[in-house]
């Protein structure tokens, strides 16, 4: 079973998309921080992380480029899913290491096909 970390200080987006991934045979992992995101990440190596930009403790990007620059984990992909979503914010997630960037609302259904994507090149 693939093992997908949520990294969101939203709890009904955390709970809703953990719900629906769960319901699609992912084990879940939930993180409201970055930092304890980071520290998850390096304990669990998910197999794909699910990365807000707007936490409270530090944004986004500082927590993706943390991820990309820790050794054993690097190679994570890293979906970047926010309502931030200006091409100045996507081109900055990019160019933090994330592997792609869905914009907040989503629809599930392409959640889950942009998930499948990165997970079967694994």
């Amino acid at each position: 079973m693939k093992k997908i970390l949520i990294i969101d200080d939203e709890k009904n987006i955390l709970n809703s998309v953990a719900m629906y991934l769960g319901g699609h045979n992912f084990e879940v992992i939930k993180s409201m921080e970055g930092l304890q995101g980071i520290n998850i990440a390096k304990e669990q190596k998910p197999d794909l992380i699910l990365l807000d930009l707007v936490l409270p403790d530090m944004d986004g990007y500082l927590v993706c480029r943390a991820l990309k620059e820790s050794s054993g984990i690097s190679d994570i992909p890293v979906i970047v899913f926010s309502a931030k979503c200006q091409k100045e914010d996507i081109k900055r997630a990019s160019d933090c290491g994330a592997s792609d960037f869905i914009t907040k609302p989503f629809e599930p259904k392409n959640l889950l096909d942009v998930v499948n994507k990165y997970l079967e090149e694994k």
